[in-house]
């Protein structure tokens, strides 16, 4: 990290002066800005040219550099193409300015949609090595030279080889047989494995990373990378230092890295400057790291996604998780002097390790306060071979599935549970988190284990309820406790918890689904819900019955309607189980991440909702059946405001043939939406339907040029020229002529090159006079 802040101080007092710029500006300055629409410009790695103009795909710039140049002054609302099937090699994509809400900084793509996506990477010849007078032979078949930077992963012709754990290791091979190949010393010095000459084996095709990182923002804010591939460095491929309201989507992001996001806070700063309401959505993040080896977690490849120093309010969502050394995301809050990482949601991600030796699906830790208030739901976590740690304090992991979890290849120790909860490390904290409505299967260890580390402070006052433990503990390491165990718990070690209707399941034939190591005992779901009060633990109405899941070989656990999950759960207030369908179907929630279907008295069929209109969403539903129905009420749930209801149509009351309805929301706000059906009876009991999501994006005014100084108005939908009102407005504020007719707009020729405003029925368009 110290060689990281001296890499970036410069950067960062550059972009403070930038940063300021953006936050002085009048109300009404911002205003006219905040509806600007962008200029363009254009890289292209090979065809380009650092002095054209970059303006359009024929006088494109060269390099990502030439952003950081000192006449580039990127404005709200510009956007940034990037050639397809493009590399830029040791050349990162410096971000050191700002957008604003309605006018975020875009880095994007152009080109033929069957090229590949831009590459920006560091990863290249390591300097010196196609040398030969670079090496030196220090012991027989062991090379060195200098490397002033850790590479964290090194190809030799583009082929992936393993790092040693120490330098006494290079050129040896494990009990597996996996040979460590080379070693970087903190004395800047690079050791090689090799039987002659490094330089003269592999030419230019010694390669690792030159750069700490590829793509960073620093003190930024309303940013958009979108569509990008980003590989290589040492520290990560994508990192964000103090970044505001930014998103990174649909991005191939990590391969050949040491990690794949960082989110963190100012490096020079404090809890003041944390990165907050970042999005990393629908990404691919990818080691590519599938070597096989023995002892040694990490070997060069860390986490997929980490939020260490200062983190708040991020929204991880959508993304895959894949071949992470290490953990797939990391939450961290060690230092007292950041913030943490706080209040962050991860959402529907999946997250899987089938190629590596090593890894868990993620990790919750830090001092108290400092890794709190985060929320994880509906992810998917399998293949991995550790468990997930599930510390700090106050965090949910909801709806979530654990599943085949296998014994690391990288450890002589047990590793393959669940989930883990232990304080870590001193000054660490592991206290009130919820563990609820998970199903943890198919592993090889515990499907939970609560234990103490010996640190000052234990595990304690969590909560575990609604989940469901099956079929774990299948190959205990070293056989220290028997198969089929759901839970171990270190009463020694660790404080008070709550455990509450949780299914204990394995088909092992084991009668005990519970372990006390410090002790030895073992105890059936009964006998554990016995001890209740014992220790200051709340423990009841945990079962060790089959849950009655749909098709456990094929995926399927959705609990069968009258099995032993189905309405034997706790109501715990959550609205919505794994797939977004009502918690709400029967007399109690059902144990697990789903929800079962229940028969109604009217039988509901299909149900939809979609967009017709920049304002209006139409819903249709069928009935099979309808037994004494009265009527059904339309409910939606916005960002901004919980489920309200708007609108009613009246039910049949008494049906045995397919009925339709619809209904039409005609003043829908713009955004992401949800709805659902409260089906009343009447006798004046209701059920809900499954709820569904559209999204509602408003239209925008465009403006399409047809001459260096004519241009044609492009208008939304519902409005009409006659209805329209425009004025045109230096940057300044001051009102310049304009001639309208219809939507046929003419500038005056004695206008200077430069930016001006057109304003719109109020709304101001940013436009550029070549």
């Amino acid at each position: 990290m110290l060689f990281l802040a001296g890499w970036f101080c410069n950067l960062g007092a550059h972009n403070k002066s930038k940063y300021m710029r953006y936050s002085i500006p009048t109300f009404l300055l911002l205003f006219l800005l905040s509806t600007l629409q962008g200029t363009n410009y254009y890289i292209d790695a090979t065809d380009g040219d650092d002095s054209n103009d970059g303006l359009t795909p024929a006088t494109a710039w060269q390099t990502l550099s030439s952003l950081t140049s000192i006449t580039f002054d990127p404005q709200p609302g510009d956007t940034i193409f990037l050639q397809r099937g493009e590399t830029w090699r040791v050349d990162p994509l410096q971000v050191l300015f700002s957008g604003l809400p309605d006018a975020p900084i875009t880095f994007t793509n152009y080109g033929a949609a069957t090229d590949s996506l831009p590459l920006i990477t560091s990863i290249a010849t390591l300097p010196g090595s196609d040398l030969a007078g670079s090496w030196t032979e220090v012991s027989p078949g062991i090379w060195s030279m200098d490397l002033d930077l850790n590479p964290s992963r090194v190809l030799l012709n583009q082929q992936e080889v393993l790092v040693a754990n120490s330098l006494a290791e290079v050129g040896t091979t494990d009990a597996v047989g996996a040979l460590s190949k080379w070693f970087w010393a903190d004395d800047s010095t690079f050791y090689l494995q090799e039987t002659m000459n490094p330089a003269l084996a592999y030419g230019t095709g010694i390669e690792g990373s030159q750069s700490p990182i590829s793509v960073f923002g620093f003190f930024s804010s309303h940013l958009v990378f979108d569509g990008l591939d980003i590989e290589g460095g040492s520290l990560y491929s994508v990192a964000l230092f103090s970044v505001d309201s930014s998103e990174v989507k649909n991005c191939k992001i990590g391969r050949n890295a040491a990690a794949g996001v960082g989110i963190l806070g100012n490096i020079f700063g404090g809890p003041d400057d944390p990165s907050t309401r970042v999005m990393i959505t629908d990404n691919l993040i990818d080691s590519g790291f599938e070597i096989t080896h023995g002892p040694g977690a990490a070997r060069g490849c860390r986490s997929g996604l980490q939020i260490i120093l200062s983190g708040e309010f991020c929204t991880i969502s959508g993304n895959v998780f894949r071949n992470w050394a290490e953990t797939g995301f990391d939450l961290q809050g060690a230092s007292p002097l950041f913030g943490g990482a706080n209040n962050n949601l991860f959402e529907n991600n999946h997250i899987s390790a089938p190629g590596t030796s090593f890894s868990r699906g993620f990790s919750l830790s830090g001092a108290e306060g400092r890794c709190s208030g985060n929320r994880l739901f509906r992810n998917t976590i399998d293949s991995v071979s550790a468990g997930s740690f599930i510390n700090g304090n106050n965090n949910v992991i909801e709806h979530n599935i654990f599943s085949n979890v296998r014994q690391a290849v990288a450890l002589e120790a047990p590793s393959a549970y669940g989930v883990i909860a232990a304080v870590l490390t001193e000054g660490f904290v592991s206290h009130d988190n919820n563990f609820d409505h998970n199903l943890v299967l198919n592993t090889d260890e515990a499907g939970l284990f609560v234990l103490g580390l010996g640190a000052t402070d234990q595990a304690t006052d969590h909560n575990f309820r609604n989940n469901i433990f099956y079929n774990n503990a299948q190959n205990p390491f070293g056989g220290f406790y028997p198969a089929g165990l759901s839970l171990l718990i270190d009463e020694e070690e660790s404080g008070p918890q709550t455990y509450q209707n949780n299914i204990l399941f394995s088909d092992s034939g084991n009668t005990n689904s519970v372990g006390l190591p410090a002790t030895g005992i073992l105890l059936s779901a009964a006998a554990f819900n016995a001890t209740d009060g014992q220790n200051g633990n709340t423990i009841s109405a945990n079962l060790d019955l089959d849950p009655g899941l749909t098709d456990v070989a094929s995926g399927n656990y959705l609990p069968n309607t009258f099995g032993n999950a189905a309405d034997a759960g706790l109501d715990l207030g959550y609205l919505v189980d794994f797939v977004l369908a009502d918690r709400f179907q029967g007399v109690a929630p059902d144990i697990g991440p789903l929800e079962s279907s229940h028969a109604v008295p009217s039988e509901l069929g299909v149900f939809t909702a979609g967009v017709i209109s920049k304002t209006a969403v139409a819903l249709a539903w069928t009935t099979l059946t309808e037994t004494a129905t009265d009527r059904f009420y339309i409910e939606r749930r916005s960002a901004e405001r919980g489920w309200t209801e708007i609108g009613a149509v009246a039910a049949a009351g008494y049906a045995r043939e397919v009925l339709n309805y619809e209904f039409i929301d005609d003043h829908a706000p713009v955004g992401n939406l949800y709805y659902r059906l409260r089906q009343a009876d009447l006798d004046g009991s209701y059920t809900y339907s499954p709820i569904r999501q559209v999204n509602l994006a408003g239209e925008s005014i465009g403006l399409r040029w047809t001459s260096r100084h004519t241009a044609v108005l492009e208008l939304p939908s519902d409005l009409i020229p006659e209805q329209v009102t425009t004025s045109f407005h230096s940057v300044d504020g001051r009102t310049l002529p304009l001639q309208r007719n219809g939507t046929q707009l003419t500038f005056s020729t004695d206008l200077p090159t430069g930016i001006y405003l057109l304003v719109v029925n109020g709304e101001a368009v940013k436009i550029a006079l070549p």
